[in-house]
This record gives structure tokens, C-alpha cells and sequence, in this order.
């Protein structure tokens, strides 16, 4: 049974229904239904995920461009619907949001200072270099990292993508998503995000709805993304660092 503030997020693929709710997701974008989905069939199905995201989400949260660009680069179509079948409510489970794990965090960067921008680009560009290769290339996780640092220049958190089983988690979702749950609210508008590429339109709306200063967080990078989700319409404060000056 449902309550009148849960949400809910269903697909169906083939002869199999999952349906996930919970409540709305207004003040913590992780609590969306609709990513709570995504993840739940990663995690439950990680040898068929990719086959059973090419269902159509519907979901009953309110529309909006943040959940579709999450929906496009994460799974693949997204539909917005007033209510469920009462079968498709009877059956939807809750997914706490312990489950959506925001490994690796390199704590043993905590609180050290990095005092100009060159300095923290350098610190990306590191902790992507050391992302581990496995022998085929599409095992492995792409070579990317970021890293969140106060206004005094010490690092609070820094993390590596690890997508290869599970699209949600660039480095800049397992980055915020272990930031604010540290701090247990949205990051302060005068805290800089450093990332070794260019934030996906994903990762876009989720540095948005996780800041205070939302599309106007400063965010630095060191590399281009040039690919079709590498087009970020939503972070106004983006600035490329350029190691050769």
C-alpha cells in the first residue's frame, strides 16, 4: 500500500515487472524512485540489466529534464504517468538508500589542502590514472575521477568512476552522493568540484540538485567530453584548467 508522499518507478521487460517507491524526491535527488529503479536492476540483475533498461520507465513523479537526461545516459526511456495499475502498486518494493553504494571514496585524502585550482586538477588527473585496467578493455571502469573541496582549499571527498556494471556511477554520483550524505545536506556554494572530464548531462543535474548554488557550482575540468552525453546544458560554472600554461 502506498502513501500519499511515496512515488513509484516501474518497468517491464518480457514477463518480468519491477516496481520501486519511495517518497518524493524534491529534497534528495538519490531518493528518486526512478534512480532507485535503475539501481535495483543493476544490483539484482547485473548480467541482464542492460537488456531489461531498454524498458520504458514510468514512473509517477513529476516530470522534469534533470530524470530524463539521468534516464538516458543510465538506462534508456522515461515516461511520466499520473498512477499505476493496482497490481504494479501491490508489488513495488522499497529500496532504502543505504542500497545505492557510493564506493570508491578515498578517505585518506581527507582534509588535505590543495590551495589553487592547478593543484586539485593535478589530484584528478592522478586518481584517474590510477584506475585499474583489466585485460578487456570493456571490463574495466573508464579512467575518471572528482573530487569535492572546501572553500579553504582542503579536499572533503574524492572518488573514481566505477560504471562498468552500473551506468549510475560515474565519479561524480558516487562523489556527491557520499558528500552529501557526510554532510547530511547539499554542498556549499563556495566548495569547488574538480573532475578529470567534463561532467556527462547525468552528472549535470545531479551536481545541480546536489548544491546549494545548483547550475552555478563551480565546477573545473581538466579534459572534453565530446561525446553525444557529454553535451552539459545544465552547469553554468564550468571552466576548463589547461595543464600547458
Amino acid at each position: 500500500m502506498m502513501t500519499p508522499s511515496e512515488k513509484i518507478a516501474w518497468l517491464i521487460s518480457g514477463d518480468l515487472t519491477i516496481a520501486v517507491k519511495a517518497n518524493d524526491s524534491d529534497k534528495n535527488i538519490f531518493c528518486s524512485p526512478v534512480l532507485q529503479l535503475i539501481h535495483h536492476v543493476y544490483s539484482t540483475y547485473p548480467q541482464d540489466a542492460h537488456r531489461i533498461l531498454r524498458a520504458r520507465i514510468l514512473t509517477t513523479e513529476s516530470e522534469s529534464m534533470a530524470l530524463r537526461r539521468i534516464v538516458r545516459v543510465a538506462a534508456k526511456r522515461i515516461a511520466f504517468v499520473a498512477e499505476p495499475s493496482r497490481s504494479v502498486a501491490d508489488a513495488a518494493i522499497e529500496a532504502p538508500i543505504r542500497q545505492l553504494e557510493a564506493n570508491p571514496i578515498m578517505s585518506s585524502l581527507d582534509l588535505q589542502l590543495f590551495s589553487d585550482d592547478l593543484s586539485k586538477i593535478l589530484l584528478v588527473k592522478s586518481l584517474a590514472e590510477n584506475v585499474p585496467t583489466e585485460a578487456n578493455r570493456y571490463s574495466s571502469n573508464r579512467k575518471i575521477a572528482a573530487a569535492l573541496f572546501r572553500s579553504d582549499g582542503k579536499c572533503f571527498a574524492a572518488s573514481t568512476n566505477t560504471n562498468q556494471t552500473n551506468r549510475l556511477k560515474h565519479a561524480e554520483w558516487n562523489l556527491l552522493l557520499h558528500a552529501t550524505e557526510k554532510l547530511g545536506g547539499k554542498i556549499p556554494s563556495d566548495w569547488t568540484i574538480a573532475t578529470s572530464l567534463s561532467p556527462c548531462s547525468m552528472c549535470g543535474e545531479i551536481i545541480t540538485k546536489c548544491c546549494i548554488d545548483g547550475s552555478e557550482q563551480k565546477v573545473i575540468y581538466l579534459d572534453e567530453d565530446v561525446g553525444t552525453l557529454g553535451k552539459n546544458l545544465s552547469l553554468s560554472q564550468m571552466r576548463k584548467i589547461d595543464l600547458t600554461m
